[in-house]
């Protein structure tokens, strides 16, 4: 019991203290006190000025402890904002090695150019994927844009939930209204596509697997702003052989650095 309350006044000393010393001065206020008329020393001997005193050593004593506690607290809150940065700086290393070995898979096992792209996206559980990396040999169009996606739009929805997702769409130059309409199938109202750093026209999206093949661990997208380059069969066997390996064990490797969704200030990463 006395160790309760040693902790109780250890975490909650200057609350308490001003809070009991707020009401007793109150009740002595109430009481009627007036030192300028009984003289101090009358005052100081009646049981309201007692209580008086005793409020104002009490709000006294809290002001102390809340001066000491905030110098006290300084230091970490200086500390706490150097590890975010190091956390946010982790992250981004994490993106930037994530995102080169996207590079190498789009280069040497695809031969992608300037028209395509390719993305990994990890579940996030509830609704929700988080960008992992990407990879564009356009530099618009290898924009990281949003960091945190829908899991129940376009083909990275689709795939999470049936393992492969294709789509065709008309052309965004030609028929602006049309492709708008077309994402609309797909979940994706047209403020959304609107604001895309890639207006695609196709598009295949496949999931990786652990290595038992059953649970998916990841979706990776790949897109082209051209019809007929992408091959679905290509991707697929990509993913599901040894490309799809070679991102899983690196999520593996890197978990200690992978960026967490739930940190407020990853947010805005």
């Amino acid at each position: 019991m006395f160790a309760r309350l040693g902790r109780l006044l250890d975490n909650y000393l200057p609350e308490i203290a001003n809070g009991v010393g707020g009401l007793t001065l109150t009740v002595a206020g109430l009481s009627g006190l007036n030192p300028w008329e009984d003289g101090w020393v009358k005052v100081a001997s009646s049981a309201p000025g007692i209580t008086f005193m005793v409020g104002a050593a009490l709000v006294l004593v809290g002001v102390v402890a809340t001066i000491k506690r905030t110098q006290a607290v300084a230091p970490l809150h200086d500390k706490l904002s150097k590890f975010r940065s190091m956390v946010e700086r982790l992250a981004g290393l994490h993106y930037e090695l994530c995102s080169n070995t996207l590079a190498r898979i789009s280069r040497e096992t695809f031969g992608y150019g300037n028209t395509e792209r390719i993305t990994v996206y990890r579940h996030r559980g509830g609704n929700a994927f988080q960008v992992m990396g990407r990879h564009s040999e356009d530099p618009e169009h290898k924009r990281r844009g949003r960091p945190i996606y829908p899991a129940d739009q376009g083909v990275l929805g689709r795939a999470w939930r049936r393992r492969i997702a294709t789509a065709e769409l008309p052309d965004p130059k030609e028929d602006p209204d049309e492709y708008y309409r077309a994402l609309e199938e797909w979940g994706i109202c047209r403020e959304v596509a609107e604001k895309f750093t890639m207006k695609s026209r196709s598009l295949v999206a496949c999931t990786i697997q652990e290595p038992k093949g059953i649970d998916p661990v990841a979706v990776v997208v790949v897109e082209s702003t051209k019809l007929g380059i992408l091959d679905k069969d290509e991707v697929v066997d990509a993913m599901h052989g040894s490309d799809g390996d070679l991102l899983y064990e690196f999520f593996e490797m890197m978990d200690f650095l992978e960026p967490d969704a739930e940190y407020p200030w990853e947010q805005g990463f």
